[in-house]
C-alpha cells in the first residue's frame, strides 16, 4: 500500500516555455488561448460549434461561460476562465455572426 507521502499530488509541473513571462509582466491571455486553441484544436471547434449552433437557433444571447463549462464536461480539459474573453473575440472572428450574440466588455487600460 502505498502512503500519503508516495502520492505526487503536490508535484509541480514546470511551465512549459511559451507561457513563461518576466517577474511583473502581465499575463497575454489571448496568447495563451490561441496557444490551447492550436493545441486541442478539437475543443476549440467544439466551443464555436456550440456558438454558432445558437446562433443558427436565433438565440439572442450566448454565455462563454456556458461554451467552456460544456467543454469542460465533454473533453474533461482545464480551460481558465481569464481565457474566456480572448475565447469570445476568437469565435467572433471565426464566426462573424457571433458578434451580435456574443457580449463582450470594453477593456479599460490601467498604468
Amino acid at each position: 500500500m502505498l502512503a500519503d507521502s508516495d502520492l505526487p499530488l503536490f508535484a509541480w509541473a514546470e511551465t512549459p516555455e511559451r507561457f513563461r513571462r518576466a517577474k511583473g509582466d502581465p499575463r497575454d491571455y489571448a496568447a495563451e488561448w490561441r496557444a490551447f486553441a492550436e493545441a486541442r484544436p478539437d475543443v476549440a471547434a467544439s466551443i464555436l460549434k456550440h456558438a454558432s449552433d445558437a446562433a443558427d437557433l436565433g438565440l439572442p444571447r450566448v454565455e462563454v461561460n456556458a461554451l467552456f463549462a460544456d467543454a469542460r464536461a465533454r473533453f474533461g480539459v482545464s480551460l481558465n476562465n481569464s481565457w474566456r474573453a480572448a475565447a469570445a473575440s476568437w469565435c467572433c472572428e471565426q464566426d462573424p455572426r457571433l458578434d451580435a450574440l456574443i457580449e463582450r466588455r470594453r477593456r479599460k487600460v490601467t498604468k
